[in-house]
Protein backbone atom coordinates (compact mmCIF):
# COMPACT_ATOMS: atom_id res chain seq x y z
CA UNK A 1 0.00 0.00 0.00
CA UNK A 2 2.97 2.16 0.91
CA UNK A 3 4.07 2.27 -2.96
CA UNK A 4 1.04 3.14 -3.97
CA UNK A 5 1.21 6.45 -2.21
CA UNK A 6 -1.79 8.66 -1.30
CA UNK A 7 -4.00 7.15 -3.90
CA UNK A 8 -3.96 4.58 -1.01
CA UNK A 9 -5.28 6.59 0.87
CA UNK A 10 -9.12 6.22 1.64
CA UNK A 11 -8.58 2.43 1.63
CA UNK A 12 -6.26 3.08 4.70
CA UNK A 13 -8.88 5.83 6.07
CA UNK A 14 -11.29 2.85 6.05
CA UNK A 15 -9.05 0.17 7.61
CA UNK A 16 -8.10 2.58 10.51
CA UNK A 17 -11.75 3.64 10.78
CA UNK A 18 -13.54 -0.25 10.30
CA UNK A 19 -10.91 -3.23 9.96
CA UNK A 20 -10.01 -5.16 12.54
CA UNK A 21 -6.74 -4.74 14.70
CA UNK A 22 -4.11 -5.90 12.54
CA UNK A 23 -5.45 -3.85 9.52
CA UNK A 24 -5.25 -0.77 12.03
CA UNK A 25 -2.16 -1.73 12.89
CA UNK A 26 -0.92 -2.05 9.54
CA UNK A 27 -2.62 0.67 8.24
CA UNK A 28 -1.23 3.29 11.02
CA UNK A 29 2.20 2.20 9.50
CA UNK A 30 1.69 2.58 6.26
CA UNK A 31 -0.30 6.41 7.02
CA UNK A 32 2.78 7.27 8.78
CA UNK A 33 5.18 5.96 5.40
CA UNK A 34 3.01 8.61 3.64
CA UNK A 35 3.79 11.44 5.42
CA UNK A 36 2.41 14.97 4.38
CA UNK A 37 0.19 13.36 1.86
CA UNK A 38 -1.73 11.76 4.52
CA UNK A 39 -2.95 14.80 6.24
CA UNK A 40 -6.89 13.78 6.00
CA UNK A 41 -5.68 10.63 7.90
CA UNK A 42 -5.27 12.34 10.81
CA UNK A 43 -8.96 12.30 12.11
CA UNK A 44 -9.10 8.71 11.24
CA UNK A 45 -5.45 8.59 13.43
CA UNK A 46 -7.13 10.20 16.41
CA UNK A 47 -10.03 7.97 16.50
CA UNK A 48 -7.90 5.03 16.43
CA UNK A 49 -5.99 6.43 19.38
CA UNK A 50 -9.06 5.80 21.49
CA UNK A 51 -9.13 1.71 20.64
CA UNK A 52 -9.27 -1.07 22.86
CA UNK A 53 -6.00 -2.35 21.79
CA UNK A 54 -3.46 -0.69 22.98
CA UNK A 55 -0.90 -1.94 19.87
CA UNK A 56 -3.13 0.06 17.97
CA UNK A 57 -3.48 3.19 20.33
CA UNK A 58 0.78 3.27 20.15
CA UNK A 59 0.89 2.87 16.43
CA UNK A 60 -1.20 5.20 15.68
CA UNK A 61 0.23 7.86 18.06
CA UNK A 62 3.74 7.03 16.13
CA UNK A 63 1.75 7.69 13.07
CA UNK A 64 1.68 11.16 14.13
CA UNK A 65 4.93 11.59 14.20
CA UNK A 66 5.12 11.86 10.67
CA UNK A 67 1.93 13.60 9.84
CA UNK A 68 2.23 16.51 12.94
CA UNK A 69 -1.19 18.11 10.90
CA UNK A 70 -4.40 19.01 12.78
CA UNK A 71 -2.84 20.28 16.54
CA UNK A 72 -6.28 21.35 17.05
CA UNK A 73 -7.65 17.68 17.30
CA UNK A 74 -4.16 15.47 17.70
CA UNK A 75 -2.99 17.57 20.46
CA UNK A 76 -5.90 17.12 23.20
CA UNK A 77 -5.95 13.60 22.06
CA UNK A 78 -2.25 13.09 22.58
CA UNK A 79 -2.79 14.85 25.89
CA UNK A 80 -5.75 12.22 27.03
CA UNK A 81 -2.80 9.23 26.24
CA UNK A 82 -1.08 10.64 28.55
CA UNK A 83 -3.19 9.14 30.89
CA UNK A 84 -3.36 5.91 29.56
CA UNK A 85 -3.18 2.47 31.46
CA UNK A 86 -0.37 1.05 28.94
CA UNK A 87 3.30 3.07 29.26
CA UNK A 88 3.87 2.00 25.45
CA UNK A 89 0.85 4.27 24.62
CA UNK A 90 2.17 6.96 27.48
CA UNK A 91 5.65 7.31 26.16
CA UNK A 92 4.58 7.33 22.57
CA UNK A 93 1.90 10.34 23.14
CA UNK A 94 5.02 11.84 25.01
CA UNK A 95 7.65 11.79 22.69
CA UNK A 96 4.87 12.91 19.76
CA UNK A 97 3.47 15.46 21.58
CA UNK A 98 6.95 17.49 20.37
CA UNK A 99 6.32 17.63 17.05
CA UNK A 100 3.67 20.10 17.89
CA UNK A 101 5.85 22.47 19.05
CA UNK A 102 4.08 25.53 20.35
CA UNK A 103 0.74 24.15 19.65
CA UNK A 104 1.58 21.48 22.48
CA UNK A 105 1.40 23.82 24.99
CA UNK A 106 -2.07 22.86 25.38
CA UNK A 107 -0.42 19.69 27.00
CA UNK A 108 1.79 21.85 29.47
CA UNK A 109 -0.44 21.20 32.85
CA UNK A 110 -0.49 17.00 32.08
CA UNK A 111 3.18 17.12 30.93
CA UNK A 112 3.78 18.50 34.32
CA UNK A 113 1.88 16.19 36.17
CA UNK A 114 3.10 12.70 34.22
CA UNK A 115 7.03 14.23 34.39
CA UNK A 116 6.20 13.86 38.18
CA UNK A 117 3.78 11.39 38.91
CA UNK A 118 4.21 8.84 36.13
CA UNK A 119 4.65 5.21 37.24
CA UNK A 120 7.08 4.39 35.38
CA UNK A 121 10.49 5.98 35.58
CA UNK A 122 10.73 5.42 31.08
CA UNK A 123 7.89 7.29 30.64
CA UNK A 124 8.66 10.09 33.46
CA UNK A 125 11.80 10.94 31.09
CA UNK A 126 10.66 11.05 27.77
CA UNK A 127 7.80 13.47 29.21
CA UNK A 128 10.18 15.43 30.80
CA UNK A 129 12.48 15.63 27.33
CA UNK A 130 9.36 16.42 25.54
CA UNK A 131 8.55 19.18 28.79
CA UNK A 132 11.82 20.75 28.01
CA UNK A 133 11.31 20.84 24.39
CA UNK A 134 8.22 22.33 24.14
CA UNK A 135 8.94 24.92 27.00
CA UNK A 136 11.91 24.84 28.33
CA UNK A 137 11.21 27.88 30.89
CA UNK A 138 7.75 25.99 32.72
CA UNK A 139 10.34 22.80 32.96
CA UNK A 140 12.86 25.38 34.48
CA UNK A 141 9.79 26.71 36.65
CA UNK A 142 8.85 23.28 37.65
CA UNK A 143 12.16 22.12 38.02
CA UNK A 144 12.14 19.43 35.51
Amino acid sequence: MAHIGSNALPTLINALTNGNTAARLEAAGVIGVLRDAAEEAVPAIVECMRHENHFVRANAIAALQSVPKHPEMAVPALTVCLTDEEAMVRGNAATILRYFGKAAELALQELVRAAREDKDSHVRTRVAETLRMISSERADAEGL
